[in-house]
């Protein structure tokens, strides 16, 4: 009975150890800039940044998130080359799930600096590996995720460009999602930013449908 209760004991303790990363990526005020106002902090969409970053924060935070790889393998070339914003094609190695965790947790306070574009021809937003910036397109985001709040679904863009921060990259851009609810089956597969997207899309849909209050909004 002794051993039991041991052994329950260190498995709880295992799991609170695997819950307990935190991360907080606060959003650069100072250089960011939004194409509506010279002004960042006269943009009427200051707000919705804001608490966009708190929404991404709550979801890379949350259990749901932080169990979803923990058992999966990733092709290697996910991993950018070294300062450039390009995949390792060659790179024949597998990225163990824990390995996206060990970097995503690695530094616990970040600041980020968001260029707030109104619209490109197809992308929702783009980042390079260690440049500390992300630009994000409204209208594409809007379009891309109309059944979202303006702030959820910019949580869910910065979720995604999150991992190319961290220094994961596209294969390739081009993904086949005919079903604007089920992702390219390949692209969820194997690519780690595309995957992290669309399961920080799950995660939020699934709180707004329960009505998951977030801690800061």
């Amino acid at each position: 009975m002794k051993r039991q209760t041991l052994i329950m004991w260190m498995l709880l303790f295992m799991s609170a150890c695997m819950f307990s990363q935190k991360i907080q990526i606060r959003l650069d005020n100072d250089r960011s800039f939004s194409f509506d106002n010279t002004v960042f902090d006269k943009s009427i969409y200051k707000k919705n940044l804001e608490e966009a970053f708190i929404i991404a924060n709550a979801v890379f935070n949350s259990v749901e998130f932080q169990s979803l790889y923990t058992e999966k393998k990733f092709p290697g070339w996910n991993r950018c080359k070294p300062e450039k914003c390009k995949p390792s094609k060659k790179d024949s190695t597998k990225i163990a799930g824990t390995a996206i965790y060990s970097r995503l947790y690695q530094k616990d306070k970040v600041d980020w600096i968001v260029y707030f574009k109104e619209k490109h021809n197809s992308a929702l937003g783009s980042t390079c590996p260690d440049t500390g910036v992300t630009t994000a397109y409204y209208k594409n985001i809007i379009d891309d995720m109309p059944e979202l709040p303006l702030s959820y679904a910019i949580a869910v863009n910065l979720c995604h460009e999150y991992m190319h921060q961290i220094g994961f990259c596209h294969l390739s851009n081009k993904f086949d999602e005919d079903d604007k609810e089920a992702p390219d089956r390949e692209g969820y597969k194997n690519d780690i930013s595309y995957r992290v997207g669309w399961d920080a899309y799950y995660i939020l849909k699934e709180w707004l449908k329960t009505g998951k209050k977030i801690n800061g909004l």
